[in-house]
């Protein structure tokens, strides 16, 4: 009994090894999105370090920064379909739907994986698909760019606008000064009143609020 005990054991994990080996391994790829230069972003190197990108399918949250090379890579990429999206400070990127093994792909004879890039649409049905945007055969389990597409900006965000000037109306926001001895407040539509005989120019507001405040303070 003694001598065949181990003898049962290692049958059992010699079964158990022949029943992993029999099972599909989940086929993986890789995936590289690639900034070039271009006339709105001439060097992508100027690019926030917080620019980054992902990627996201049921259950799948993926996210890649951006690289020296002004690359997002992914690698380990399963068969589905993925959403993915530039997240940049600075520039707006266009969504775009990457497919990994469609439904005429699966791994060729060669073992590669089919991977396709579509300009897709927020708000619209997933199967609305735009401009193939990259597609290719690549090999599976590899450890490079994989399939390298070209994404470009779509424009600039801006945050910061430059005020010509600034007019004051009878409107009914109220500003409130205080001071140590005493509190009083003005509506914009007597601070403008008074401010309309002052003479023209920028500080036209400015020179009408110190008089009001010797007025009061006398």
């Amino acid at each position: 009994m003694l001598i065949t005990a181990p003898i049962m054991v290692f049958k059992r994990f010699e079964s158990l090894l022949l029943l992993l080996a029999s099972l599909p391994l989940a086929l993986t790829t890789s995936l590289s999105l690639l900034i070039p230069p271009a006339a709105l972003l001439p060097n992508p190197s100027t690019l926030p370090s917080s620019t980054h990108a992902t990627l996201q399918s049921h259950g799948t949250y993926l996210r890649a920064p951006l690289t020296r090379a002004n690359a997002f890579h992914f690698a380990n990429l399963t068969r589905g379909s993925y959403l993915a999206t530039i997240h940049c400070r600075d520039f707006a990127f266009e969504p775009l739907r990457v497919d990994v093994g469609g439904a005429d792909g699966g791994a060729d004879n060669e073992g590669k994986e089919r991977v396709k890039v579509w300009q897709t649409f927020r708000g619209n049905e997933w199967d609305n698909l735009g401009e193939v945007r990259g597609e290719g055969w690549v090999q599976r389990e590899d450890d490079g760019m994989g399939l390298v597409v070209e994404v470009r900006p779509l424009g600039e965000r801006l945050f910061y606008h430059e005020r010509g000037g600034c007019m004051l109306g009878p409107i009914t926001m109220e500003f409130r000064f205080e001071d140590s001895r005493r509190s009083d407040s003005l509506t914009v539509a007597s601070f403008a009143a008074v401010s309309l005989q002052e003479p023209d120019g920028s500080d036209r507001a400015v020179l009408a609020w110190s008089r009001h405040r010797r007025a009061i303070s006398a």
